[in-house]
């Protein structure tokens, strides 16, 4: 993460040598990676693939200098030398490039401007379309085309030599010199008036070293702008001052750091002592940084400095070694060919690497030589200069030779990978395959040309297995100690078959590889599903047997324990089986078991527990019970699912069941007990008659039986319509006008008498009766709001609550719809009231319901709204229309500490800040309603006003008109009697 940041920071140190422009590296499309500029600028992201310095690199080139000298900033005021390098990695892979720009003005000012021929002569610099790039004196002309002048034409023909030419009025004399690799022609310029003014001697001996000082500047240009490798200089700046001090025994060293600025100010006090010195030229020469040597025409050495000597091996002095011939000086045979040789024979610039074998090793030189000519062009000799390039040779070979050592080792563990016998993958960090062995492919199906190498791994895995082995595989690059070593998956072969294995998975030390070594264990985990199977599960039906059945017994115990929860064990035995046995034998017997086993599996759950514990007993074990209620349930779904005779060799057979029922902790806290307390039930429902169930404890029986008994007779009053609809007015408090109304239901007996809903209610929720009693009342009550509605008594809303039960069904909108239809009754009169607890139950579905009914225009109120735990999150994503205030809440009003009328403006101001009106319920007394007023709650619904009402009496009570409120003595127990409504 901190990578981009190092880069800026060590590009800015590089910045702060004031050398250089910009530093940038590039990729392979041309894109900078890192890059800076003096200016601070960052360059990162620009794309230079259009520029000729990217351009080079990116078709081919190792190393590039641009001929053409930049335009750094927009102003025009600084320009730039681009210079490029290829960056590969260890195997040679181009990954893109690395750029310098240099400050061109730092360079010209280091080798143009302080170079003086005779006292009016400078230097100056040509590029190859004959742009002035640099000029000692005449800073006009920088960057201007001047290819129409004289001069300029016959430098760009004659490139390397001499000539005479005007220029501006004054004819001048030019020496030139190309650099073969950038174009540029150098040129030392000087009066031809004053050379004519100088004793023969002295005019021969400038223009000689006019001569040899360009091509020392070209091939020193050459070989510093045109090679990016270069031995660093260190020490040029003490030598060349010894020098310029008159100490011609002082000897140079390589160094680290290529310091050109203080080697361009130590040269210009040289040439000035110099210039007082006899053997100018030779000190010059002698001061170079490189070793040098000049030759006559006839391949004599004429002069060569200490540099050469030292880069040579050789002892003495230069002195000691002039007049021999090139050859005999380079090889120890004089008829040796040289390139200072061959420069002379083919009178041009020759340029080679050349190895010499001397006393101390081979050693390898890159060398230039020059020819040297006279001012009629007379050859005179030839001038080499010699740049060490041994250690970065040997460099380049000991690479070579690792990266052969590296390819061999590669290759020694590619066959051993490709022969280990198990199936291999080596997988990078992406999940991409590098390798995949023969035994892989065999694995998953595929031939040796499918092609593998480069698709994921996820591939040819188990899409549930995938996300534990994604995880697995980022710990192992992040955390290894966190990632398993070994684990089991499964494979998805080609054909579409799912294997079985084993993974063996490590990181390669150094890398983001990994290599996973995979063996099939399909065949193993099958033979051990088998002896599980056998060890744990009956052989004639497939269910538990009575081992498995104890293990997951006690477990379920365990987990109770902890949650505080209960488990049902319910033991059934089937009545009269050995008859069937005894008549029919032992294989009707078994196909009758088999049947019977899955009958049972039919109405359990798939996480219930169904167990065979031998012969014609079976076991049930219930987690996550909700009270005896649901065991009764389950326990009768159990005795109806053998009710269907059982077809046996074209016989009907009728087979009862008897189930004893036991519950953990209630009547037992460990698992043997348990079974002992539900063996002992079912005994009992035995003795009751069979086909029954029985309950261990008497008393946990006897209410068993009587809520049968309750439940028997329910279903009847549901057949009959023995359920009456009342009716409770919602007062609006302004106004005291009947805003609508709530239904409420009542059980009518045989004598008339009403049972009220805390009689039944309780039950049939828990039974689920309360399912059809509240569409009954949802039919009615709709017939009856359509009746009212169409006798003229209009803007009334009905209210009819909804239990919990209706939301655990999808058919809800559906059943509302098709009584809204049947009945004629507008969906915006209708408020369905429902309750926080049947909400936080099943928020989900009930939230796809209600939003279901709501586009329909259905109306929604919560119930009771303050007494449960629901989040006003959960409030605001349900679409509301009205909330009710707990009677509980509004009961609290009157007391004296306070702490009730707090509550009941706390759940106001709840209510105002979702936007939804309340409607308090419970209301009884004038204070309540004037706290309520005060408040600013709109309705209120309660006794105060009215009792439920028959739907006769609430029409009549709409005929009179507003209600006042009327307060009401009642004893306890007893539903009031409507109050007297006023004339």
């Amino acid at each position: 993460a901190g990578a981009p940041a190092r880069a800026r920071e060590r590009l800015d140190e590089y910045l702060k040598d004031g050398s250089y422009w910009a530093l940038l590296v590039f990729d392979l499309q041309g894109r900078v990676l890192a890059g800076r500029n003096a200016d601070g600028e960052d360059l990162t992201g620009r794309d230079l693939a259009a520029r000729d310095y990217v351009r080079a690199i990116l078709t081919g080139g190792e190393s590039y200098t641009s001929p053409e000298i930049l335009t750094a900033r927009e102003d025009g005021q600084i320009h730039a030398l681009a210079q490029s390098r290829a960056l590969r990695d260890p195997k040679g892979r181009l990954l893109g490039g690395v750029a310098v720009l240099t400050y061109w003005n730092r360079f010209t000012e280091a080798f143009i401007d302080p170079l003086r021929f005779a006292s009016r002569g400078h230097a100056l610099m040509f590029d190859a379309r004959g742009r002035v790039i640099a000029h000692a004196t005449d800073r006009a002309l920088l960057f201007r085309d001047v290819n129409n002048e004289n001069v300029t034409r016959r430098a760009l023909v004659i490139r390397t030599g001499e000539m005479t030419a005007p220029w501006r009025g004054e004819d001048r004399y030019y020496a030139l010199a190309e650099d073969q690799r950038t174009g540029w022609i150098v040129c030392m310029s000087a009066s031809v008036a004053e050379l004519a003014k100088a004793a023969a001697g002295q005019r021969d001996f400038l223009l000689i070293l006019g001569g040899l000082t360009v091509l020392v500047l070209v091939a020193t240009i050459s070989l510093l702008v045109g090679t990016l490798v270069v031995r660093p200089i260190k020490d040029m700046k003490a030598f060349t001052s010894a020098v310029a001090r008159g100490d011609f025994s002082a000897t140079l060293q390589p160094g680290s750091c290529c310091e050109l600025r203080n080697l361009a100010e130590n040269l210009q006090h040289m040439v000035a002592e110099l210039k007082n010195r006899l053997g100018f030229a030779q000190g010059v020469l002698s001061g170079f940084a490189l070793p040098c040597a000049v030759v006559d025409r006839d391949n004599r050495l004429t002069f060569l400095n200490h540099r050469l000597l030292a880069a040579f091996g050789k002892s003495g002095s230069p002195i000691d070694h002039l007049g021999e011939v090139s050859g005999q000086f380079l090889y120890g045979d004089p008829a040796h060919p040289t390139l200072l040789l061959l420069a002379l024979t083919e009178e041009r610039i020759v340029t080679g690497e050349v190895r010499y074998q001397l006393a101390q090793g081979e050693k390898v030189f890159n060398v230039t030589a020059t020819p040297i000519r006279d001012l009629d062009s007379n050859l005179l000799g030839a001038l080499a200069v010699w740049f060490d390039m041994t250690e970065v040779r040997a460099q380049e070979e000991t690479i070579a030779r690792q990266k052969d050592q590296l390819s061999q080792s590669e290759e020694r563990y590619r066959t051993l990978f490709m022969n280990t016998g198990a199936a291999t993958i080596l997988v990078a960090a992406d999940t991409r395959i590098q390798l995949a062995n023969p035994e892989f492919l065999n694995l998953v199906g595929l031939g040796p040309r499918d092609l593998v190498v480069g698709r994921s791994w996820t591939e040819f895995f188990h899409p549930d297995d995938l996300p534990r082995m994604r995880e697995y595989h980022s710990l192992r690059r992040k955390t290894p100690g966190l990632a398993p070593r070994g684990y089991e998956s499964r494979i998805l072969t080609r054909r579409g078959e799912v294997r079985e294995v084993h993974l063996t998975v490590a990181t390669i030390p150094g890398t983001e590889l990994s290599m996973g070594s995979i063996l099939d264990i399909t065949a193993q985990k099958a033979n051990e599903r088998q002896l599980e199977r056998h060890a744990f599960y009956d052989a004639l039906t497939g269910l538990a047997n009575r081992q498995l059945f104890q293990d997951r017994l006690r477990r379920a115990m365990l987990t109770a324990g902890r949650e505080e929860a209960e488990v049902g064990l319910l033991l059934l035995d089937l009545d009269e089986f050995k008859h069937v046995n005894d008549s029919l034998g032992h294989s009707a017997g078994d196909l009758i078991l088999r049947e019977a086993a899955a009958r049972f599996a039919s109405v359990l759950r798939n996480s219930d527990t169904l167990a065979r514990l031998g012969g014609d007993e079976f076991a049930v074990i219930l987690e996550d019970m909700e009270g005896i209620d649901a065991l009764m349930r389950v326990a009768k779904d159990l005795l109806a699912a053998l009710r269907p005779p059982f077809l046996v060799e074209g016989s009907e057979i009728y087979l009862g069941v008897s189930v004893g029922i036991a519950v953990y902790p209630l009547d037992a806290e460990d698992a043997e007990r348990l079974v002992q307390c539900a063996d002992l039930a079912m005994y009992r429902a035995k003795e009751q008659g069979k086909n029954t169930f029985g309950l261990y404890k008497k008393d946990l029986n006897d209410q068993a039986v009587r809520r049968l008994t309750l439940e028997s007779e329910l279903r009847q009053a549901l057949a009959e319509e023995r359920f009456s609809v009342l009716y409770q007015p919602k007062v609006e408090i302004e106004g005291n006008r009947v805003a609508g109304m709530e239904a409420l239901v009542r059980w009518r007996d045989h004598d008339g008498t009403l049972r009220p809903p805390s009689a039944f209610i309780p039950f049939a929720e828990s039974s689920g009766l309360i399912v059809p009693i509240d569409l009954f009342v949802l039919e009615q009550a709709c017939r009856q709001a359509v009746a009212w509605k169409a006798a003229g008594h209009l803007g009334l809303t009905l209210s009819v609550n909804l239990s919990a039960q209706h939301f655990r069904r999808l058919d809800l909108p559906k059943r509302v719809l098709e009584i809204l239809d049947r009945t004629g009754l507008d969906p915006g009169s209708l408020e369905l009231e429902i309750t926080e607890t049947a909400l936080l139950k099943n928020f989900q579905a009930a939230q796809t319901m209600m939003e279901d009914l709501r586009s329909h225009g259905v109306r929604f109120a919560l119930d009771d709204f303050g007494a449960g735990y629901s989040s006003m999150s959960y409030l605001m994503a349900l679409p509301l229309q009205a909330v009710k205030m707990d009677k509980t809440f509004v009961d609290r009003i009157v007391e004296e500490n306070g702490r009730g009328r707090a509550l009941a403006r706390a759940i106001l101001s709840m209510a105002e800040g979702l936007g939804l009106p309340v409607v308090a319920e419970g209301v009884e007394t004038e204070a309540q309603l004037a706290f309520l007023r005060a408040e600013g709650c709109r309705f209120v619904q309660g006794y105060l006003f009215a009792p439920p009402l028959t739907a006769q009496d609430f029409e009549a009570l709409l005929l009179r008109g507003t209600l006042n409120p009327t307060p009401l003595v009642q004893d306890a127990g007893q539903e009031p009697e409507p109050p007297v409504l006023p004339a």
